[in-house]
């Protein structure tokens, strides 16, 4: 397949982690990666409506587990991961059931007259953690590549769905 050598795709869609990386994509694997980003919306609109019948916290495990899935098999495979897509596309769908599971939960448990405020919350909480994130992810990618920060997701990940899960039980 053709490699796409553009400065569009390189300044502009490839995050700056892979541009150090040394890493060009093929058109194959853009138009994977754009795929999955239209499976992500399908699987949020999806498991919205299924945590709807099933209730949010075995969506959100759910959704947690295919996200961790997704984070250590791509880790693993990078930048071979298009071998493993038929895995990786089902894992990344499962992961796109966390945010509409989290956002209805949190309107479930603070009622109608904090709801406004409760997602506020969450959504400022989901903020610091994108900005911290993408700082972690500078430092991780400096020490060990791509694959390094796919591995730190995975390893910040699995010890909250483990807490997560532990108090959503609870309660």
């Amino acid at each position: 397949s053709k490699v796409f050598k553009s400065d569009i795709y390189q300044n502009f869609i490839l995050p700056k982690a892979f541009q150090e990386a040394d890493f060009t994509p093929t058109s194959d694997m853009l138009v994977f990666l754009a795929s999955l980003g239209g499976l992500f919306a399908l699987g949020a609109l999806f498991f919205g409506h299924v945590s709807d019948k099933v209730g949010r916290t075995k969506i959100m495990i759910l959704g947690a587990v295919g996200e961790l899935g997704f984070l250590i098999l791509f880790g693993w495979s990078f930048p071979n991961f298009l071998r493993y897509q038929l895995y990786l596309a089902p894992l990344f769908f499962l992961a796109s059931a966390i945010a509409p599971a989290i956002l209805a939960y949190v309107s479930d448990i603070s009622g109608k007259a904090r709801r406004g405020s409760a997602n506020a919350l969450y959504s400022t909480v989901l903020s610091l953690g994108l900005a911290v994130g993408n700082i972690v992810g500078g430092l991780v990618a400096e020490r060990g590549g791509i694959q390094g920060i796919f591995y730190a997701g995975a390893g910040l990940l699995f010890p909250s769905i483990l807490v997560t899960g532990t108090l959503l039980r609870k309660r």
